[in-house]
Parts: structure tokens; C-alpha cells; sequence
């Protein structure tokens, strides 16, 4: 792949420290580096494979088309990252990695999973959504945060709290239809991710024209919303 190199290989290095928490010692590595940042892909051969993970949201796919049965790699930021791997520069570089593993990829690759979101996506939409953003495009939303309708009739995200450490939840009296709603919840994310925590109210224009406003809930957990 051009731009992406081997730094380290375990071959080469036999008694490097587990940098995978949950890892066992028989888990085999790489570390590649890729536009200055370092992340290691875990569950290569003849090492187990990482576990599949849990699976709320399906992108471009059925529900359901994961199964444990599969065997499955684990691509994550390196040592040196820890401390940004929840900001936007790192979660691109490492989305523009997954894409060119994507474009290369045999036809077994069934899936893409981001965990943060409970996320599965399809290979080819995901690597078209990442693509755009390494050209300039939006953020991708829709690769990065799910959304959920609750048993009160609000609508809540699920992964944005990966960014920001709040989750959009639409209130049910807010919510409308489904699509709509999601549509919203889609653009505050995008916002709130780029931008921050949300820690005071706000007016924002909704896709559709109308006024929403845009609370902190008390647990600080939640950005609240409805329409004005």
C-alpha cells in the first residue's frame, strides 16, 4: 500500500511488551506506520483471532451478518497515540488505513466494524465514506455513530460519546418521523465531534429549517434536544 510502511515486526522482536489489553502471548502483530502515527493490526496468523465484537448497528448490510464463527482483525492506534486516539486526526488517519486494507482486500472481508459505535459497515461503503474525508469531504457520520429509537420514543446516538463523552438523544416530542430525526442527529454529531462537548444551551437550524435547541443534560451524559 503506497504511504504505509512496516515499523515493526514481531518476527524481528520476540519479546516485545503485549500493547493489547486482553491479549494473550500467542496473539501475533504488526505495527504500521502511516502519515507519521504508528497502530498496530492484532489477530494475524498463526495467532488467535481477536474477538468479534458486539454488534448493535448495520450500515449498507443485513443485521445479523456477523457471525462469531468469523475470524477477525483488530487495527488500533499505537502506544504513542493513547493519549489522542479519541480525536479527529487519529481517527482519520486510522479510517484511511482501514480503507486501503479495504481496496485490497480479498472477498472473504465481509465487514468493518467501528466498536465505539456497536457498528458493522460494508467494506465498500465504508472505504467510498472514508475516501471523501481523506479528499476533503464531510465528516463521516454515518460510519462513526449509530442511532437508536428508545422505548419512550426519543431518539439516541451511540458513538459520539467516543469524541465528546455525550451522546444526542431527541426527545420524544422532537423526534417526528425516523429518518428525519436521524438526519438531525446525524449533523449534530458531526458538529459536537469536530467542536467539542457540548456544555451550554444552543440554538441550532435543524436540515429541515426549524429551530432546535440543544441542552446539557444534568449527568452531563447527554445532549438533550428539541424543537424550539
Amino acid at each position: 500500500m503506497d504511504n504505509v510502511s512496516i515499523s515493526l515486526d514481531p518476527r524481528d522482536n520476540l519479546d516485545r511488551p503485549e500493547t493489547h489489553a486482553g491479549s494473550g502471548p500467542a496473539l501475533e502483530w504488526l505495527e504500521l506506520l502511516i502519515g507519521g502515527m504508528t497502530f498496530d493490526l492484532v489477530g494475524l496468523a498463526p495467532g488467535r483471532s481477536v474477538n468479534v465484537p458486539d454488534i448493535r448497528h448495520w450500515v449498507d448490510m443485513p443485521d445479523g451478518t456477523i457471525q462469531t464463527a468469523f475470524d477477525s482483525l483488530f487495527l488500533m492506534p499505537g502506544p504513542h497515540l493513547a493519549g489522542g486516539a479519541n480525536t479527529i486526526p487519529v481517527v482519520r488517519t486510522l479510517f484511511e488505513l482501514v480503507a486501503r486494507f479495504a481496496a485490497e482486500a480479498p472477498p472473504q472481508l465481509r465487514t468493518i466494524c467501528w466498536p465505539p459505535a456497536a457498528m458493522a459497515t460494508a467494506p465498500d461503503f465504508f472505504r467510498a465514506h472514508a475516501e471523501n474525508w481523506q479528499n476533503g469531504g464531510p465528516f463521516p457520520s454515518r460510519l462513526l455513530a449509530g442511532y437508536k429509537q428508545m422505548s419512550d420514543g426519543g431518539l439516541q446516538s451511540e458513538g459520539l460519546a467516543f469524541f465528546t463523552g455525550q451522546e444526542i438523544r431527541i426527545e420524544p416530542d422532537s423526534v417526528g418521523d425516523y429518518p428525519t430525526a436521524t438526519q438531525l442527529a446525524g449533523r449534530l454529531v458531526q458538529q459536537l465531534a469536530q467542536h467539542g462537548p457540548l456544555t451550554q444551551s444552543e440554538e441550532v437550524i435543524a436540515p429541515d429549517g426549524g429551530q432546535m435547541r440543544l441542552v446539557p443534560s444534568g449527568n452531563g451524559k447527554f445532549v438533550r434536544v428539541w424543537r424550539s
